[in-house]
């Protein structure tokens, strides 16, 4: 009699567990079952043990299936490690999981939390939310600012953006190649401008630089600056206002393009015609 209440004990703690994850599945049911995201249950070994999903692309989320084998090598390390501090110490964890079945494979928002019995993990949810769209939307700004970069270093075009309530601007990497500074050294300030511009061209710039604080008028025009090195660059500037709801300014942002080689060229082509025109005059002095 002591044998048979000892192996109904031994039988109803076996069971405990399983019963505690049933009891958890149905509560996770219960709370996101009309999610269109994928909601799985697995074991502490990452095998899945549950597998709701109105989303057909899922053909991954099957019971039976290790919920690793999906992903990515890189993907799967980083899930492991999640998936070894839920199981000790117990911890939640939420990360971004590519997985396959669209092309190309669908991102979500994954949120991993231990099912506990006493102090003992017994098994994971994992709560997934499609985060594809701003996946995609990250991956296109992101190419579309290393080709506006590229075409900044192509077209030798800098941008610049300045806060007006903070004493430092914003520069593009292409705008400290111009000015030939090091961006990781190099703080760019109004008064540090000030001090690389052409001595000639300094009250012209410190003229406009106020009729936009003033007027909020745009300006464009050619400046003249110095490098580190003394070499002297000639610059075409665009630049104008940003006001905030109330109408009052509260950022400048502009555009500069080394134009030092077509100067250079038109400076040369001016002389020439210059030396022509002098040529000609002598010419006509020794006929006359």
């Amino acid at each position: 009699m002591h044998a048979e209440k000892q192996r109904a004990e031994q039988a109803a703690n076996s069971n405990r567990p399983r019963e505690r994850l049933n009891r958890a599945w149905q509560a996770a049911l219960e709370l996101f079952g009309k999610s269109p995201d994928p909601l799985v249950l697995t074991d502490v070994g990452g095998h899945i043990v549950g597998a709701h999903c109105h989303n057909a692309h899922a053909s991954w989320a099957r019971v039976g299936a290790s919920l690793l084998d999906p992903l990515s090598l890189d993907q799967r390390a980083l899930t492991l490690t999640i998936l070894s501090d839920a199981v000790s110490p117990g911890l939640a964890h939420a990360l971004d999981l590519q997985f396959p079945g669209r092309v190309p494979a669908e991102w979500f928002r994954v949120t991993a939390c231990p099912v506990m019995a006493g102090d003992r993990t017994i098994g994971i949810t994992w709560q997934f939310v499609s985060i594809d769209t701003r996946k995609r939307e990250e991956e296109r700004l992101r190419i579309a600012e290393e080709l506006m970069v590229d075409a900044q270093g192509v077209s030798h075009i800098g941008t610049w953006t300045w806060d007006i309530t903070e004493p430092q601007a914003e520069w593009s990497p292409e705008l400290y190649a111009i000015y030939g500074l090091d961006e990781t050294k190099h703080t760019p300030t109004y008064q540090d401008y000030l001090t690389r511009i052409h001595e000639d061209d300094v009250e012209r710039v410190k003229a406009v630089t106020e009729r936009v604080f003033r007027d909020h008028e745009p300006y464009s025009h050619d400046e003249r600056i110095f490098r580190p090195d003394g070499e002297m660059r000639w610059l075409h500037t665009w630049a104008r206002a940003v006001l905030d709801a109330d109408g009052n300014l509260a950022k400048l942002v502009g555009v500069c393009q080394d134009i030092t080689d077509r100067k250079v060229a038109e400076i040369a082509l001016a002389e020439r015609l210059e030396e022509v025109e002098h040529r000609l005059e002598d010419a006509e002095n020794l006929h006359a």
